[in-house]
């Protein structure tokens, strides 16, 4: 049930409450119809900053992080609240890191970029802001750019803690992007790497791509082998 707030406006801190909550709700709505499990939930009021209408959103515990159910429309949806919260605060992290991550998901790359690195030039936040450089330079298959920001991340973060992802996945994710870029030599240790942490099967096809580049059949076969169980 929706209740209208007299004033019709809300303060940043609510807009951004607005926009995360908002692509939560959808997202929640998303795993409700698909039956995808639905992680620990805590509700909260938040305000439609143009009918000024207060409604009840769901968000994740402990934080406001997104999570990957929010459709296209939902993102598109966010953005200008979030671009609201920056003007009133253009160095707000949460809402940099949000802006940046919704404008790469409806393809606004120019615009993530820019503000991804205003969040990485951040002290503290170097590490994810780098992280999240290189998903936009990999969303735009500049991999060169993206493994550069893959190394920027273990200069701040040396084994790949505090990222918002397991190190097992960022190793993953570096060494797969060193993989596609030709750079196999440089990639397999990472994802050997990632491998020791997390047995997965991704992660052996990736190795036996490795291998098999370069021109190690048999260890290529193992590798593969592995990954069927």
């Amino acid at each position: 049930m929706a209740t209208r707030r007299a004033n019709g406006y809300c303060g940043w801190h609510q807009l951004l409450a607005c926009a995360t909550g908002f692509l939560l709700l959808m997202a929640n709505s998303v795993a409700a119809a698909d039956d995808s499990p639905v992680p620990m939930q805590s509700p909260i009021w938040i305000q439609d900053p143009w009918t000024g209408d207060s409604v009840l959103a769901i968000v994740n515990e402990p934080d406001y992080s997104l999570w990957n159910g929010a459709r296209i429309e939902d993102y598109e949806h966010a953005i200008p609240l979030l671009e609201q919260v920056l003007r009133d605060d253009p160095t707000y992290s949460d809402a940099l890191y949000e802006v940046s991550t919704c404008r790469g998901k409806v393809g606004l790359f120019q615009e993530a970029l820019e503000s991804a690195a205003v969040f990485a030039a951040q002290p503290g936040n170097e590490a994810k802001g780098y992280l999240l450089l290189s998903s936009i330079h990999v969303e735009l298959k500049n991999r060169p750019a993206a493994i550069a920001a893959f190394s920027k991340v273990l200069e701040y973060e040396p084994e790949a803690e505090h990222l918002g992802i397991p190190p097992w996945q960022f190793y993953f994710l570096y060494g797969g992007i060193l993989l596609e870029n030709g750079e196999s030599e440089k990639g397999l240790p990472f994802l050997e790497k990632s491998l020791q942490m997390e047995r997965h099967p991704d992660t052996y096809t990736r190795i036996g791509e490795c291998h098999a580049a370069l021109g190690e059949t048999q260890k290529a076969e193992t590798a593969w082998r592995m990954a069927l169980g």
